[in-house]
């Protein structure tokens, strides 16, 4: 098939969890031979033409979308929605038949859909779980000799992300270090000055596996909920306790957390994506 993929950014613009996943999908649909090209919300990117010859076209994030042009694919193509956030449910007022007129639904956690279903105010129908893909082979458990009462978080260091939580854990945990890798340090001062606190500046994503493997631990303790947060899974898959809360996605899995290759099996998630994709009937 030939597939257009709609999309805020890729990797080369952005490298977000959001981008780690498309990139992931994007690949393996190539892999077993179907043709897939990215469309970015720029006046030179965005084509009628490509989109009338498309099979399918898939639509992940979309805020820098003219909403016309959605509303185009959506009275025009076949096309499935592959959510990432809960973005485009708060959107929902300038394309209302997005979810509704999709011929699949992906979400990436029960709290997912659970979340975004609560936003636009409908049961979503046609509605899948998919855990985001992992690269299995990279983010594995390559280090048991841990640093001793060593916690690690990284990413955006914004309030939402429970800069005030992590304070407190380590608070009532004096014997923990925390190590710190991101951005948007400046909003995260109070923690990062703290005496048990190491900010690592930012850290490449191709590295963070051989990081993951420094520390016993991960931490993650959001204020808002969160679809899945990949950064959960690629710790784990790397062998860090987990230190989170109910709003992180990947934790309402009804999953054995304690069962590493069976939830290891479950995130190597592309081939059950273009199984779904490949029975559609266009």
């Amino acid at each position: 098939m030939y597939i257009i993929w709609i999309a805020d950014y890729t990797t080369k613009e952005h490298y977000g969890g959001a981008q780690q996943t498309n990139e992931l999908m994007v690949r393996y649909g190539r892999k077993i031979g179907h043709e897939v090209e990215y469309m970015l919300p720029l006046e030179s990117q965005f084509s009628i033409s490509k989109l009338k010859k498309a099979d399918l076209v898939i639509i992940n994030n979309l805020t820098r979308f003219k909403p016309s042009w959605i509303n185009w694919i959506i009275e025009n193509k076949p096309y499935i929605k592959y959510d990432h956030d809960h973005a485009t449910a708060r959107l929902i007022g300038k394309f209302p038949k997005l979810f509704l007129s999709s011929r699949l639904n992906i979400f990436l956690s029960p709290l997912h859909l659970q979340g975004v279903s609560k936003l636009v105010g409908y049961k979503i129908p046609r509605s899948v779980i998919i855990p985001p893909p992992m690269d299995t082979k990279t983010f594995k458990i390559t280090n048991k000799n841990r640093i001793k009462d060593s916690v690690f978080m990284c990413g955006s260091l914004s309030p939402a992300k429970g800069i005030n939580k992590m304070i407190d854990y380590l608070n009532a945990n004096k014997e923990k270090k925390l190590f710190l890798a991101g951005w948007n340090e400046n909003q995260a001062r109070k923690l990062i000055n703290m005496k048990n606190v190491t900010f690592l500046g930012k850290i490449q994503h191709d590295k963070l596996p051989e990081v993951y493997n420094r520390y016993e631990s991960f931490i993650l303790l959001p204020t808002k909920e969160e679809a899945c947060s990949r950064v959960v899974l690629e710790a784990y898959l790397c062998g860090c306790r987990l230190i989170t809360n109910k709003v992180v996605g990947a934790m309402s899995y009804k999953w054995d957390w304690k069962n590493y290759s069976e939830i290891k099996a479950k995130v190597e998630s592309e081939n059950h994506f273009w199984e779904l994709i490949n029975k559609l009937k266009l």
